[in-house]
């Protein structure tokens, strides 16, 4: 990202300032302006990071504590003339070494067939037309266009939207598509940028319009990745087998010093001495604790690439095994990071099928894909069987409702979904009575009150339509009558409850931590069977 941006967040400064800061226009760059600035400001790419090859690896093994040891023992081992024992202990730090560089060369290339398998492009305006280009050659200046499915090739500012959302649960773990719109944010707060693209993020429903501002390493996904691929510090295994190479050195050394100095001291022959000393040096160094260590280690990667993990160090194993608190995300990790739908809701308040059956028909028939739609269809797949859509509305972020006039088993039909206090400034009626001031607090206070425990409402309208057939205007929307409320959560995998009592067995503390209300985490705690439910906010934490 360039540096003059650096003074405030990319997504509180408007677009116009955007545009006179990179000295480009909104219309997006020619051909060449683009091949300038990418020769200024490299590949759209995270930073590589320095790789050590297999002979640095190897090297750096070598000069371990135990390695150096037996090493000496070898050379001492053969000098003396025992070649079979110099060999036997040469050998198996040999085997050790290259058992631990091939597990940590496998481990790199799966990660990097993860990484090329994801082959991004972007549809970027150069030269006054939209055309698809490499992902890599994206700049900051360029204007590109991102719909329903599109990787977010950079961090932006958006330039027009049409019912748009991004899934950032990239960096965020929200499963929630958050909607953009070019409009002003709030500076202080990431998860409420309304008018920010973030590199990494998926667009999730609609079409949006964004001025790419920051690429490559400089944008947000990008410093995620570069603390990502920083060198590991030295785990506690590492350090405690480096501990014990040097005890065993030292101790070695002493008692074989001491034993030739004892010989000496009584008259024994030098050479008979000296190989005496060796001998005891020899059998004290443990030539097979490298082997052991590595062996089991490598045992353990192997089990554990079968469930899909990659192990990149054969010591962050143990230090798993020895930990002793683990802090854990929310959304993905314990929970599904997928909506399902948890309840409907009549105009009663009691369950009732109905709201999630026409939401459903208006998911379907309004073209809507956001993550509720999608739960809505998997929980009805045939509600709409036998409809037939007349006209729609698609999902608006200012109206913050979607319509669908159809015709079916009810004759034809006005239905609208959308955010409840949306839903209800445009119903007449409830239950065939009119919708009173009172009943509408109290359906507000029952979302509030289901938002409190984690879960998200959508309200259902509909109306018998009284005319014919026409094409849909939002003047429309009116005198509807409430059908109820569709609720939605994201659940929790169905093994998270026997992973945590099995850490909880083992005397494994469990913490999550999540951007989410304190409300929902300590609820997801609960239903999985975390015996303390007690949440700190980040402010209490600082």
């Amino acid at each position: 990202m360039p540096e003059s941006s650096t003074e405030a967040p990319f997504w509180a400064i408007s677009a116009q300032d955007w545009s006179s800061r990179l000295g480009c226009s909104l219309s997006g760059l020619t051909d060449g302006e683009a091949r300038e600035r990418l020769a200024r400001y490299g590949a759209n790419a995270d930073a590589r990071v320095r790789e050590v090859g297999s002979l640095a690896a190897i090297g750096r093994r070598l000069v371990e504590p135990m390695c150096l040891l037996l090493i000496v023992a070898a050379i001492v081992s053969g000098v003396t003339g025992d070649i079979i024992s110099a060999l036997i202990i040469l050998g198996i730090l040999l085997v050790s070494i290259i058992l631990d560089t091939l597990q940590e060369g496998r481990a790199k290339r799966t990660a990097d067939l993860l990484r090329q398998s994801v082959a991004v492009t972007a549809d970027v305006k150069r030269t006054g037309a939209f055309a698809p280009v490499a992902a890599e050659t994206v700049v900051p200046g360029d204007v590109f266009r991102v719909s329903a499915g599109d990787i977010i090739p950079a961090d932006a500012v958006v330039l027009s939207a049409d019912a748009f959302t991004s899934n950032e649960a990239a960096l965020t773990g929200e499963a929630y598509g958050m909607p953009k719109a070019p409009a002003s944010a709030d500076p202080a707060i990431v998860p409420t940028t309304s008018n920010a693209l973030y590199r990494g993020a998926i667009a999730q429903t609609g079409e949006a319009v964004a001025l790419a501002v920051g690429t490559g390493p400089g944008t947000m996904f990008g410093k995620v990745a570069l603390s990502l691929g920083a060198e590991a510090e030295i785990s506690p295994f590492q350090r405690d087998l480096r501990q014990l190479g040097l005890l065993v050195a030292r101790a070695t050394a002493v008692l074989a010093f001491a034993v030739l100095a004892a010989n000496m001291v009584f008259g024994r022959p030098l050479i008979e001495s000296l190989m005496f000393s060796v001998a005891l040096a020899v059998g004290l160094t443990p030539e097979l604790l490298p082997m052991i260590t590595t062996v089991t280690l490598s045992r353990g990667a192997v089990r554990m690439s079968r469930k899909a993990v990659i192990v990149k160090r054969l010591s962050a194993i143990h230090d798993l095994g020895a930990m002793t608190v683990l802090c854990t995300d929310k959304t993905g990790t314990l929970t599904s990071a997928e909506i399902s739908l948890a309840g409907s809701i009549g105009f009663t308040g009691e369950p009732d099928q109905r709201p999630a059956m026409l939401g459903a028909i208006c998911a379907l028939l309004g073209g809507d894909k956001g993550s509720l739609d999608a739960a809505l269809l998997r929980a009805n797949p045939d509600a709409a069987a036998g409809w037939t859509r007349q006209s729609q509305l698609p999902f608006d972020y200012l109206r913050r409702v979607g319509a669908v006039l159809a015709t079916g088993p009810e004759g034809l039909h006005l239905i609208v979904k959308g955010a409840p206090d949306a839903v209800l400034g445009l119903c007449a009626t409830l239950g065939g009575q009119r919708l009173e001031d009172g009943a509408t607090a109290t359906i507000l206070a029952k979302v509030a009150e289901l938002a409190s425990d984690g879960v998200r409402s959508v309200a259902v309208a509909s109306l018998a339509w009284p005319g014919a057939v026409r094409t849909l205007a939002a003047g429309d929307l009116s005198g509807l009558a409430f059908e109820g409320l569709c609720t939605f959560t994201d659940p929790p995998k169905a093994s998270a409850p026997a992973a945590v009592a099995r850490l909880l067995a083992a005397g494994v503390r469990v913490v999550i931590l999540s951007g989410d209300d304190p409300l929902v985490v300590t609820r997801l705690a609960r239903l999985i069977g975390m015996p303390q439910q007690r949440a700190m906010t980040g402010a209490q934490l600082t």
